[in-house]
């Protein structure tokens, strides 16, 4: 799996309004097989929250919006998961 990784931080102290009072911390785009996906740390009146949006080579866009503690709770259960599936061994596909 090939994936690249590009990093943008906004200046003028991390913040920029957007339409809906939110301001744009820091945003990354990932590069994966043939799909694009942005990773945002946004922060409106209701604190801070990543918004990950996936969008596909044909341009169907899927998003996905965590808390800051909802974020952290995923990713260890990412880290579980993948580790779960690393001890697993080499899956071999049989046709």
């Amino acid at each position: 799996m090939k994936i690249s990784i590009h990093s943008i931080v906004s200046s003028a102290g991390g913040e920029q309004p957007t339409q809906q009072n939110e301001q744009e911390l820091a945003t990354k785009t990932l590069y994966i097989q043939h799909k694009r996906f942005y990773l945002d740390v946004k922060q409106n009146h209701r604190g801070r929250f990543i918004k990950v949006a996936e969008v596909g080579s044909a341009g169907r866009k899927s998003r996905l919006l965590l808390s800051m503690a909802a974020s952290r709770e995923f990713r260890d259960h990412l880290t579980t998961f993948s580790e779960l599936y690393a001890s697993l061994g080499k899956i071999v596909m049989v046709k």
